[in-house]
């Protein structure tokens, strides 16, 4: 879908996508009963720290975070492994009937009426989770309805993968910044379009070179600070250039 896209190039560049993502898909897949966009993080303090952006659906209050909170391991989609069911829906984990039933469904869905609940997976890492629940209230979501919700999930879990790894790299740089580090211009106008996440093909078109030349750039950058991957190196440029 073109709208995951642009939800990508937003996430890539660090911006606010959650509700943008969760108001397409509520609309383009006919989520009746709402979308909703969930980061769950563990805090350095020990806590998981959860926001949930929505469409279609009264935003969550504190007090069912708290209760989902509570019986999520019980949930089909995390006791069967959730990070490594990229896109599904519940009830190829479940019988319906049973788990309508279920202080689960109650705490995750029951408060927004989706009955048939399905989700994917955005980023999976020891410490974040991202995924996207989507709900219909009278019937499944169909085999071509969960094609079409792979299509979105695929842009978007790059991005996101690009912005975490561009993260973490920056965060590992913030406290120790060699004084000398530099980039030539021609380095930095190419690391510039990386930190955006622009693929070498793209900013071969814009600054008017080949992609081998972009690949030069990037591999010369790289040797000349130490970085062990473009991200790293998009990061160290962002980094001297805030």
């Amino acid at each position: 879908m073109r709208l995951s896209v642009e939800a990508a190039h937003l996430a890539v560049r660090g911006q606010p996508y959650g509700e943008f993502l969760a108001d397409c898909v509520h609309r383009e897949l006919r989520a009746d009963a709402g979308a909703g966009l969930t980061v769950w993080a563990a805090g350095a303090d020990g806590t998981d720290h959860v926001t949930v952006d929505v469409a279609g659906q009264d935003p969550v209050e504190g007090r069912y975070l708290e209760r989902a909170k509570a019986v999520v391991a019980e949930h089909p989609s995390f006791s069967a492994g959730m990070p490594e069911r990229a896109t599904h829906r519940v009830s190829d984990l479940t019988p319906m009937g049973p788990f309508w039933d279920s202080e689960p469904y109650e705490a995750m869905h029951g408060f927004c009426g989706g009955r048939y609940p399905a989700a994917l997976t955005l980023l999976a890492t020891p410490t974040t989770l991202v995924f996207l629940g989507i709900h219909r209230s009278r019937h499944d979501f169909s085999d071509e309805d969960m094609r079409r919700l792979d299509l979105v999930r695929q842009p978007l879990a790059g991005a996101l993968t690009f912005r975490n790894q561009l993260d973490h790299a920056a965060h590992q740089l913030q406290q120790a910044l060699p004084a000398t580090v530099t980039f030539t211009d021609r380095e930095a106008e190419v690391l510039a379009l990386v930190a955006r996440g622009w693929t070498d093909r793209r900013i071969a078109r814009r600054l008017g070179i080949t992609d081998r030349t972009v690949r030069k750039r990037l591999a010369t950058a790289r040797e000349r600070v130490g970085a062990h991957s473009r991200a790293h190196a998009a990061a160290l440029w962002s980094r001297l250039n805030p």
